[in-house]
C-alpha cells in the first residue's frame, strides 16, 4: 500500500507539473486508473473507510503507520464523520485486513499473474461476492491473470460457469459445460444447489423461453444491436402457455416477493390476430410484473427471413437468394424487422424444408 501511495504522489506532481493544481481531465482519469485512487474508491464504496499513510523518514522512523478514517460519500467526494477519530489500521477487523491485502495485492502494477487460495474465507458472504466483482473487473481493465481457490458455495453458486474449473482428486481439471454443472460440484464440498432458483433469488428478474435456443438466440440480436445482455436476467425454459408459466410465476413471487418476469414464446398456430404489433398477447390478461409477450411471427425463425444475412451465412449473393426464394412464391421484405410483413412472411414454416 505505501508504494501504490508513493507512486501517486509521483504521478500527481508530474501531472501538475509547475501548475498549482491538476486539470480536471488529468484528474478525472488519474482517479479512473490509478490502483491507489482505485483502492481508495473500493474501500470507500464498500467499508465507507480511507486511507491516510503518515509520511516515512528512514531516519526517524522505523515502520510505516497507516490509519483509517471512517465516513461517506457526499456528492461524489468522501467525507469524514466530524466526531471520528483515525485509528491505526491494525485495530480494524480481520475481514476488513483481509478484502484490503487481496485487493491491494491485485492492484500492485508489478503483478501480472495472481494466485490467491482461499482469500474468501471468513468473509461475509455479501463481501465475498464484491470482492470478487471487483477482482474481476481489475483482470478486465487491467489485462492480469487472477487464479482463485474456493470453496465457496456463494462464490460458486454466483460466478459464471465457464470460468469455474473443477478439480477432482485424481482426475484432471474441467470447466464447467454449463449452469447446471455446479450442483456435482457444490454436491462434492456438501451443499444443496439449485442454480436458476438461487439466481432468481438473487437478481429478482426472469425470462421465461421455450428454450435455450430461444434465448441464445435473443442474446445474439441483443449483441448486434450494440447492446449488452442483463447480467440480472434469469433464463427460465419451458414451453408452457402465458396462462401455465403465470401459475409458476405465482408460485416463484410467493417465496420471492420482489420477483418480475417476461414470458416470450412462439405464435406457432394460433391465430394471427392473438398477437398485436407490440407483441402483446391479446388473448393474456395483463398482470403486475408478469409481462405475457408472443412472436408476432409463427415461430422466432421467421425473423431470420432476411436476404443480406442468409446471403452472408451461405456464401452466396443476395440475388441468388432472392431467386431461391421466388422460386417459392416468397417474397421477402426489405425490412427484415419490420412488423407488419405480409401473411405469407409470418405464417411460413421456417422449421420445414422447400
Amino acid at each position: 500500500m505505501f508504494d501504490l501511495h508513493e507512486a501517486n504522489k509521483l504521478e500527481r506532481n508530474r501531472l501538475r507539473g509547475e501548475q498549482s493544481k491538476l486539470k480536471s481531465s488529468d484528474l478525472k482519469r488519474l482517479r479512473e486508473t490509478d490502483p491507489w485512487e482505485l483502492l481508495q474508491k473500493a474501500l470507500q464504496e464498500t467499508f465507507g473507510t480511507e486511507l491516510r499513510i503518515t509520511p516515512f523518514n528512514e531516519r526517524y522512523h522505523s515502520y510505516l503507520r497507516v490509519e483509517s478514517v471512517k465516513g461517506e460519500i457526499s456528492e461524489g467526494q468522501f467525507k469524514r464523520y466530524p466526531s471520528y477519530s483515525s485509528r491505526d489500521l491494525m485495530v480494524e477487523g480481520s475481514g476488513f485486513l483481509q478484502w484490503l491485502s487481496v485487493y491491494a495485492l491485485a492492484l500492485s502494477p508489478d503483478i501480472d499473474v495472481v494466485l490467491l487460495d482461499e482469500p474468501d474465507a471468513h468473509l461475509h458472504p455479501m463481501l465475498q461476492q464484491q470482492l470478487v466483482s471487483r477482482l474481476s473487473k481489475i483482470a478486465d481493465d487491467k489485462k492480469k491473470q487472477i487464479l482463485l481457490a474456493t470453496h465457496s458455495t456463494e462464490l460458486i453458486r454466483g460466478y459464471e460457469f465457464d470460468k469455474i474449473l473443477a478439480l477432482k482428486k485424481g482426475k484432471s481439471g474441467r470447466y464447467l459445460g454449463d449452469d447446471g454443472a455446479k450442483i456435482g460440484v457444490l454436491a462434492g464440498i456438501g451443499a444443496a444447489h439449485t442454480p436458476s432458483l438461487h439466481a432468481l433469488i438473487q437478481y429478482k428478474k426472469m425470462l421465461i423461453v421455450e428454450g435455450v435456443s430461444d434465448e441464445r438466440f435473443l442474446r445474439i440480436l441483443c449483441e448486434r444491436l450494440g447492446e449488452e445482455w442483463p447480467k440480472n436476467l434469469v433464463a427460465w425454459y419451458w414451453t408452457g402457455k402465458h396462462s401455465e408459466r403465470w401459475q409458476l410465476y405465482r408460485q416463484l413471487k410467493a417465496e420471492i416477493p420482489d420477483l418480475m418476469a417476461i414470458s416470450v414464446r412462439d405464435r406457432d398456430d394460433e391465430a394471427d390476430n392473438s398477437v398485436d404489433s407490440e407483441l402483446v398477447d391479446i388473448g393474456f390478461k395483463a398482470q403486475v410484473g408478469y409481462i405475457a409477450l408472443k412472436w408476432r411471427r409463427r415461430h422466432i425463425e421467421n425473423y431470420l427471413f432476411s436476404v443480406s444475412a442468409i446471403a452472408r451465412s451461405s456464401g452466396k449473393s443476395e440475388q441468388a437468394v432472392k431467386d431461391l426464394f421466388a422460386e417459392h412464391a416468397i417474397a421477402i421484405p426489405d425490412d427484415a424487422t419490420a412488423s407488419d410483413v405480409a401473411m405469407g412472411i409470418r405464417e411460413a414454416l421456417i422449421n420445414s424444408p422447400f
